[in-house]
Order: structure tokens, then C-alpha cells, then sequence
């Protein structure tokens, strides 16, 4: 049988590779594609112009509420010092998102993207009829790519 003898800096330096390992695992199962495919939903709630209340089919027969925030896009928010006409864009935002929400005559949402499929908090494209949320509201100047850099101004 072998036995290995290690000495104390080689003990810290394989502790430090067991702890880099498990953060890097941490890191990337963060998010993951909790239920794949397409599935019908009904409206529930607009919070705000890219976060939205659904009730999904995930389960056939067992419809669950899910938190939908939209991938990908930044929309207008208020602050202390947020500009009198980003306020007005936010309002603006939130009334579009309950307009092209509330006039879907179908709700379909694809590859929902959770941390645990017992919350409610999920990532994920919305379609109705009308096409996708997020690229209406960008079409509308009322987002922009989250890869725009936070400080740049709305308006």
C-alpha cells in the first residue's frame, strides 16, 4: 500500500486548489436552464418595464408563478439624481410593458433560466403574438443592451 506524506506547504497549496475548484463550480451553477423549451403563460403582474409576474405551464396542469426578469436589456430606472426626463422614460417604459402585456392574446416564455426551480425568480425571453418584450421596448428607445455602460445618460 502507499502512503504519501505530504509536508505542510504542500497541504495549503492542495487546500488552495480544492478552494479555487469549488468557487469556480460556485460561480458557473449560479444560473442554470431550469425548464428548456417553450411554455404558455397568463399574466399575473407588470412590477416594473422589464420585470413581469407570469403564471407558467411548466408543469402540465400545475401552472406556478414565476418573476420573469428579461435577459440581456437595461431600462431607465429612478434615483435621487435621475433627470426629470429619465423619470418620464420610466413611466413610459412601465406603461408599454403593461400595454403589450395586457393586449397578448398568447404568452409564450422559452428556456426558463432559474438558480433553483423551487424560487420564483427566473431569466427569460417573453413572446406574445406581438413578438418579444425586450426587443419591442428597444425598438421603442425605452431599453438598450445591458452591455451599455450604467453611467451613460438616457436622455
Amino acid at each position: 500500500m502507499l502512503k504519501f506524506k505530504f509536508n505542510k506547504q504542500a497541504r495549503l497549496s492542495l487546500w488552495s486548489i480544492i478552494i479555487l475548484i469549488a468557487i469556480a463550480f460556485s460561480a458557473t451553477a449560479q444560473v442554470y436552464n431550469a425548464f428548456p423549451g417553450k411554455y404558455n403563460a397568463t399574466l399575473v403582474n407588470v412590477e416594473s418595464a422589464n420585470v413581469v409576474i407570469l403564471s407558467a405551464d411548466v408543469y402540465p396542469g400545475y401552472p406556478r408563478n414565476i418573476r420573469v426578469t428579461l435577459p440581456e436589456i437595461a431600462v431607465p430606472v429612478v434615483h435621487s439624481k435621475a433627470p426629470a426626463c429619465q423619470i418620464e422614460l420610466v413611466q413610459k417604459a412601465l406603461d408599454f410593458t403593461v400595454k403589450f402585456m395586457s393586449e397578448a392574446k398568447k404568452i409564450e416564455v422559452r428556456d426558463i433560466k432559474m438558480q433553483s426551480t423551487d424560487q420564483e425568480d427566473a431569466v427569460t425571453h417573453i413572446y406574445t403574438e406581438q413578438g418579444s418584450l425586450a426587443r419591442k421596448l428597444k425598438s421603442e428607445g425605452l431599453a438598450r443592451p445591458s452591455s451599455v455602460k450604467t453611467d451613460e445618460p438616457w436622455c
